[in-house]
């Protein structure tokens, strides 16, 4: 069966812009949203119509969406819709509809669409009572598919790490507790007999400022091209993007990619 190759959402526009919220709970501000953690969060202390609204400062190119450590899932599987929106008057009378969003759950998840260029987005939930919105990434940037799938075998790697703390009693007996959420460290190696892929990586990297901001990570091993689902906020890991071989014109490289706390 053919697979879709994996997919990168990058170049987070959303990094410390303006941001506002329909309401905040006390000690989650909205700027959680856009300071590119996961683990602080924006909360919302009301119910019924909420909204996180952020102003890129000025108009830009937009494909992709990445939400992480989010109750959307929770909320549109329970009779709200969630929509992403955008405007040019910061939503005074222009107040269009960028994709209704359709989440399973609340995993990190990705979004992508033909490109807008528009300075005001908006993740909005309509009607529904009971819960408030709550989200600690709202990531927009490019989504890219790579240009081929990193090489199978022993070589890839998808390895989950649970977080663990060990603590020993009076006894001397040691115990190993798992606490947090398990984690995963994802290697690609690729080999290409063209130089597109590498420049691509490239790219992504140098707007990464090499491995410190992160981006979302889209596995695909279906022939379908869905243009949502649950994707993993991650980091490049490696600074100077090691393993890059040349010979023969074909080029050698690993991606390696760290899941986000």
């Amino acid at each position: 069966m053919a697979s879709i190759n994996v997919r990168l959402i990058y170049g987070h526009l959303t990094d410390k812009v303006t941001v506002t919220a329909s309401s905040e709970a006390t000690g989650f501000p909205a700027e959680n949203a856009v300071d590119l953690s996961r683990s602080t969060q924006w909360k919302c202390n009301t119910t019924g119509d909420q909204t996180l609204t952020v102003d890129l400062g000025s108009a830009q190119a937009v494909t992709g969406l990445g939400l992480a450590n989010h109750n959307l899932g929770t909320m549109d599987t329970g009779g709200y819709t969630v929509t992403l929106r955008y405007s040019t008057d910061n939503f005074v009378g222009d107040d269009n509809i960028a994709k209704t969003l359709v989440l399973a759950d609340d995993s990190d998840y990705f979004a992508t669409f033909g490109s807008l260029t528009k300075r005001y987005w908006q993740l909005k939930v309509i009607t529904g009572t009971g819960t408030s919105m709550e989200v600690g990434e709202f990531y927009l940037g490019t989504a890219k598919t790579l240009a081929n799938n990193p090489d199978t075998g022993g070589a890839f790697t998808d390895q989950p790490t649970a977080q663990t703390l060990m603590s020993q009693s009076l006894s001397g007996v040691a115990t190993v507790k798992k606490t947090g959420r398990i984690t995963r460290a994802i290697s690609m190696p690729f080999t290409e007999r063209v130089t597109a892929e590498w420049t691509v990586i490239e790219a992504i990297h140098a707007s990464q400022d090499g491995p410190f901001k992160p981006l979302f990570y889209v596995p695909r091993n279906d022939s379908a091209a869905p243009t949502e689902g649950d994707a993993y906020m991650v980091r490049l890991t490696d600074a100077l993007m090691p393993h890059f071989e040349s010979f023969a014109g074909i080029h050698s490289f690993t991606v390696n990619l760290k899941e986000e706390q």
